[in-house]
């Protein structure tokens, strides 16, 4: 049986604190942009895109010279009751872009594709432009963002556009009801599944929970937090990858941990069909999930 109890939380933080996603503009021969050529793509919800809006308004008031073209490219964080809506077309729109005559001039990626942008030849290197900035500064950014959009020997890529951690949010009402304490820094991987069972509860007898330990959207991007916090990777290179590292003992058991907690292990977490009917969010929001893995933000 795999033991898990050396390896720790830290508090409400769950293991890699990685940027989403990253501004960069595309390499084009110098004085080729027009005064309104400026083609910005993005992916956005309805909110999202509202913000992205008001900002291009500011920008474009401030510089008046400039015209900002938006590409906007639906997509949802949050599921409506009772479907699951698909992933955003967004990177594949992108990389489908550069195969015609008129791609985005700047554009919002995830730090994971600056190896295959950057191999394409299409990033505008961002040193010189970051260093003669009024308004953005180095010091203005984590270094850990910084360096997933710097490859080594390579320069500055994109600036980071967001930073995004993954926490444990948990209800304070269903753990002190519980007797549990509260999760603290040095929190074990078993402390956390213990709780998560003791939490979890068949409040009608129908030999079916109705209240979950924890919920968590059982995605590769869930699953990367505990593959990273048992000490291991996804890729052999991040920006250059050749393979995936999955089989590695410490991959497995990050992976092995995380799933243990679902519907075929010790089910606390809910089950596929459950996430159906409920989102995550709502089922916390709601009292259905003592805990809930999501980003901050």
């Amino acid at each position: 049986m795999t033991d898990f109890s050396r390896s720790k939380l830290p508090r409400r933080t769950l293991l890699k604190t990685a940027p989403a996603a990253g501004l960069a503009t595309l390499m084009r021969p110098e004085g080729s942009l027009g005064a309104d050529a400026v083609r910005f793509a993005f992916f956005a919800d309805p909110s999202e895109a509202l913000a992205y809006a008001q900002l291009i308004d500011h920008f474009e008031a401030a510089q008046s010279e400039i015209k900002i073209e938006p590409i906007v490219i639906s997509s949802s964080n949050v599921a409506p009751l009772g479907r699951l809506l698909p992933a955003s077309k967004y990177p594949e729109w992108l990389r489908d872009s550069f195969t015609g005559p008129n791609p985005p001039d700047v554009f919002l990626f995830t730090y994971r594709d600056v190896g295959a942008y950057d191999t394409r030849g299409v990033l505008e290197p961002l040193d010189t432009w970051m260093e003669s900035s009024a308004a953005l500064a180095e010091e203005d950014f984590y270094p850990e963002a910084l360096s997933l959009f710097r490859p080594a020997g390579k320069p500055l890529l994109a600036i980071p556009q967001n930073l995004s951690s993954l926490v444990v949010y948990f209800n304070t009402e269903m753990f002190e009801e519980a007797g549990i304490a509260a999760p603290t820094g040095g929190w074990t991987w078993d402390e956390f599944s213990e709780a998560a069972v003791t939490l979890t509860r068949d409040t009608n007898g129908d030999g079916h929970a109705d209240i979950h330990g924890v919920a968590f959207d059982p995605t590769i991007h869930r699953y990367a937090a505990a593959i990273w916090g048992a000490g291991g990777e996804l890729f052999d290179d991040v920006y250059q990858p050749t393979r995936l590292t999955l089989d590695t003992p410490e991959a497995r058991q990050g992976i092995s941990w995380l799933t243990r907690l679902g519907p075929t292990g010790m089910k606390a977490a809910p089950s596929y069909e459950d996430r159906l009917l409920m989102d995550d969010t709502q089922r916390f929001q709601g009292g259905k999930a003592a805990m809930l893995i999501k980003p901050a933000g």
